[in-house]
C-alpha cells in the first residue's frame, strides 16, 4: 500500500486550484485504485489515448511497464490540458515546486495504446475495455441470523450492553458506565493529534464549551476569500453498530445523523449535499452482498426523503481480518455519510453546550427510543425533514442558543455532553412515552415499570431527535413555531416538540419526574473524560 506524502499532496493541490482558476485544464481525475490504468482508461473512454510511460517519474527504478501502469499513487492526478496551456501549466508547477509529466495525448479512434520507450506494451479497443468482458454475477441472500456475530462487532457492542444490564434499579450507575463505554467516551485525546484549524477557517471546531472539551456536532468553516456572512457546515453520520442487525435502517440512520448534525450547527437542511463511503467484506459472500444492497436501498430512500443529492462517494470491499478464533471475519456492513451544507449566517450558528441558567430545554423530533441492548434498531423517522426545517428556521431567528443531536447513548448522553460543555446543570422531566397518558409516569405505573420505561427514555436510541436550549426571552416564539396553528402541521400536537426542563446554575443533572437521580457534572466529566485515557492509545 502506498504511503501518503502530505507535502507532495499539498503542492499538487495548490497547482490544481491555481490551474483551475486560470482555466488551464478541461478534465481531471485521481490515480486511485488501478492507478493510471483506471484514470486514463476512464478519461479517454470516448476518444482513446496514446501514452508513453518512459518519462514518468517513479519511486523505484526498474519497474515493469505493467507496474507503472497499475500502481496507485495518492498524490497524483491526471489532467486533460490543451496544448496551448501546457507552458503556463508547467510554469505553475515550477512556482509550487510540484512535478508533472506529459504522458501522452487523447486520440480519435477509441484505441488505448501504451508504450514503453516506443515499444507498444498495451493495445486495447475502448469498447472492449469498458463493455467487452461479461459482468460478474453476484448472489445476494439475507443471512439466517443477523445478530452481532463477529468478534470485532462484539467487542464494540459488549461494553454498552453490559453497562445497561447490570441492575435495572441503579440508573445512575448505569449512566456512569455508559459514559465510560468506548462508543461514548471522549475522543479528544485522538482529535487533538491532528490539525483541525483548516488554515484558520474553522468557526466551530471539534471541541467547544467553557473549557473547549465538549464535542461539536459539525464543523463550520468560513472561507477567508468568501465575501459576505455565509459559511459551510461539514458533518458525518456512521452507525456500523446497526449494520449487522439491519443494514437498511443503518443507512437511514447514517444519513439522518449527518443531517441532524448539520441542523444542530446552523446549516440549512434544504441546501445540503451528501457523500457515501461503503465499507464491506467480500462481495462474493451472499450475506455481504445482501447487506450492500440493503444499505444502498436505505441510502437512496433517505436521500430522497431529505431531498439531498449524493454528489460523490466511494466503496471498499474485502475488508476482513483474522479473528482470535483463527477464522476470517468481515467488518460489520458500514456506511459513512458525509454532509456539506450552506450556512447563510455565520453569526446564527449554534454549538452543543448549555449557555444560560433559566433557559428552557426542549426535545425536538419524533421520540421513539429503541432498546439497543436488546438488539433493537431505531425506527425511521419520516417526519424528520419537516422537524429539521422548522428547527433551522428557529435557529435563524435567534430562538435557539444550543443544539445537540441524540445519538449513541440516547437522551442521557446528549444531556451529559451539553452540561459538561457549559459546566451548567439541568433539571429534566423525562419525555412522555405514552401519548394517551396524561398523568406523570410516577403516578401511573408500578415501580418496576417506571424504571423500565425510564431506562428506555434515558438510554434508548432514536432517529430524528435533538435537544435544544431555547432563550427564555424567545420561548413563546419557539413554542408557537411548533404549535397547531403554525405552518409545520401541528408538530407540537404530534409530540414533536416537548419542553423537558430548564438550564440550572447548580452543577448537577437532575432527573426530577420521575425522581431518578441527581448526578454532578464532575462525576459525569470524570467518567466521560478519564475513561478515554485508558481506552485510547
Amino acid at each position: 500500500v502506498q504511503i501518503g506524502d502530505p507535502i507532495v499532496q499539498k503542492r499538487a493541490l495548490d497547482v490544481l486550484l491555481a490551474a483551475r482558476d486560470a482555466g488551464l485544464y478541461n478534465a481531471v481525475t485521481d490515480c486511485g485504485a488501478g492507478g493510471l490504468s483506471s484514470a486514463v482508461g476512464e478519461m479517454a473512454r470516448a476518444l482513446g489515448a496514446e501514452i508513453e510511460l518512459s518519462g514518468l517519474g517513479t519511486k523505484y527504478p526498474g519497474l515493469a511497464p505493467w507496474e507503472i501502469w497499475l500502481s496507485e499513487a495518492q498524490e497524483r492526478m491526471v489532467l486533460a490540458i490543451p496544448p496551448r496551456h501546457v507552458k503556463a501549466f508547467s510554469e505553475l508547477c515550477g512556482i509550487f515546486e510540484s512535478e508533472f509529466w506529459d504522458i501522452g495525448a487523447f486520440g480519435s479512434d477509441s484505441e488505448l495504446k501504451v508504450r514503453m520507450k516506443g515499444e507498444l506494451v498495451l493495445d486495447l479497443d475502448m469498447v472492449f475495455l469498458h463493455q467487452g468482458l461479461p459482468k460478474k454475477l453476484l448472489v445476494a441472500q439475507e443471512p439466517l441470523s443477523k445478530s452481532l456475530q463477529g468478534p470485532l462487532s462484539k467487542s464494540l457492542q459488549e461494553p454498552l450492553k453490559k453497562s445497561l444490564k447490570i441492575n435495572s434499579a441503579d440508573l445512575e450507575g448505569q449512566f456512569l458506565k455508559l459514559l465510560c463505554s468506548p462508543e461514548v467516551a471522549s475522543r479528544e485525546k485522538i482529535v487533538r493529534r491532528y490539525d483541525h484549524e483548516v488554515q484558520g477557517n474553522s468557526v466551530i471546531k471539534p471541541f467547544v464549551g467553557a473549557f473547549c472539551d465538549s464535542p461539536s456536532d459539525a464543523a463550520v468553516l468560513k472561507p477567508r476569500e468568501a465575501a459576505g456572512e455565509w459559511g459551510m457546515a461539514l458533518s458525518n453520520g456512521f452507525r456500523s453498530d446497526y449494520g449487522e442487525l439491519d443494514p437498511y435502517r443503518s443507512a437511514w440512520a447514517a444519513v439522518d445523523e449527518a443531517m441532524r448534525n448539520i441542523v444542530a450547527s446552523g446549516g440549512d437542511p434544504r441546501r445540503t449535499a451528501i457523500l457515501d463511503n461503503f465499507c464491506m467484506g467480500d462481495p462474493n459472500d451472499p450475506g455481504v452482498m445482501w447487506s450492500l444492497l440493503e444499505c444502498a436501498r436505505g441510502l437512496r430512500e433517505a436521500a430522497l426523503s431529505f431531498q439531498t443529492p449524493i454528489i460523490s462517494g466511494k466503496d471498499s470491499f474485502y475488508n476482513e481480518y483474522l479473528g482470535s478464533d483463527g477464522s476470517r471475519h468481515a467488518v460489520p456492513p458500514s456506511l459513512l455519510v458525509s454532509a456539506l451544507a450552506f450556512v447563510p449566517k455565520i453569526e446564527r450558528i449554534v454549538t452543543t453546550f448549555l449557555k444560560q441558567p433559566g433557559d428552557s430545554i426542549w426535545l425536538v423530533g419524533d421520540f421513539r427510543p429503541s432498546a439497543i441492548w436488546e438488539n433493537e434498531v431505531p425506527d425511521i423517522s419520516p417526519k424528520a425533514p419537516n422537524v429539521y426545517g422548522a428547527l433551522f428556521d428557529a435557529i435563524q431567528e435567534g430562538e435557539v442558543l444550543a443544539a445537540h443531536d441524540l445519538s449513541e447513548g440516547g437522551l442521557a448522553v446528549a444531556l451529559a455532553e451539553m452540561c459538561i460543555g457549559g459546566r451548567l446543570g439541568a433539571r429534566i422531566r423525562l419525555p412522555d412515552m405514552n401519548e394517551k397518558r396524561n398523568n406523570p409516569i410516577s403516578k401511573a405505573m408500578e415501580q418496576d415499570n417506571i424504571l423500565a420505561v425510564s431506562r428506555l427514555a434515558l438510554f434508548g436510541e432514536t432517529m430524528g431527535c435533538l435537544l435544544v436550549e431555547v432563550s427564555a426571552e424567545k420561548e413563546k416564539q419557539f413554542a408557537a413555531r411548533f404549535a397547531s396553528n403554525s405552518s409545520q402541521k401541528s408538530l407540537e400536537q404530534e409530540n414533536l416538540a416537548q419542553r423537558l426542563g430548564e438550564v440550572s446554575k447548580e452543577p448537577f443533572l437532575e432527573i426530577t419526574d420521575p425522581s431518578l437521580f441527581s448526578i454532578s457534572i464532575k462525576e459525569m466529566f470524570d467518567a466521560w473524560k478519564c475513561a478515554s485515557q485508558e481506552l485510547l492509545p
